[in-house]
């Protein structure tokens, strides 16, 4: 576990545990809604460029809002309703360090409804361009761990999810303001 606990931060998730190549996921996720900063704290080595940008320390994405970079993290989450057995209609959500992405879609996966969230990154140059627009998602929760994958034309975004346990597989439409 990470050396510094969430405590009553409501915008900070405990996790841990490895992501699909034996790379560690991040321990301590928390984004701070005054300045937009997001830290992840990771506690291992990382192979899967997604999962953690650092090793043992905390990634901010303080500097994209102090000069004027766009961000390649965010906060992401998703709300599924579902409309038949198996059949989904999802309300994806992101907050960056300057914008926060609304969209709608559907798509297949675990009966009931469900909520879920995690911090996703980019290697792309920034995380808007892969939230906005059309994209096709995958997730996977068993409660505390998770996965989460998101791809459209301007790349991909990847990061740990947590929440509602099951799987998911949708196509949706977002903006970002």
């Amino acid at each position: 576990m990470a050396t510094a606990l969430c405590g009553v931060n409501p915008f900070c998730i405990e996790s841990g545990g490895f992501g699909p190549f034996g790379d560690s996921i991040a321990n301590e996720i928390s984004y701070a809604p005054t300045d937009g900063t997001i830290y992840v704290n990771c506690s291992g080595p990382s192979f899967f460029d997604y999962s953690c940008f650092s090793q043992g320390n905390s990634y901010s994405d303080a500097d994209a809002t102090n000069n004027g970079t766009p961000p390649t993290s965010a906060f992401s989450g998703a709300l599924s309703i579902p409309l038949l057995r198996g059949v989904l209609i999802v309300v994806p959500v992101a907050i960056t360090s300057k914008e926060v992405c609304l969209g709608l879609g559907g798509g297949f996966g675990s009966p009931g409804f469900g909520v879920d969230a995690g911090i996703i990154h980019t290697a792309s140059s920034n995380i808007v361009d892969v939230l906005e627009g059309a994209s096709v998602s995958v997730g996977a929760a068993s409660g505390w761990l998770g996965v989460q994958w998101s791809h459209n034309a301007s790349g991909i975004a990847a990061g740990n999810l947590m929440g509602t346990p099951g799987v998911s597989v949708t196509v949706s439409y977002s903006v970002c303001f």
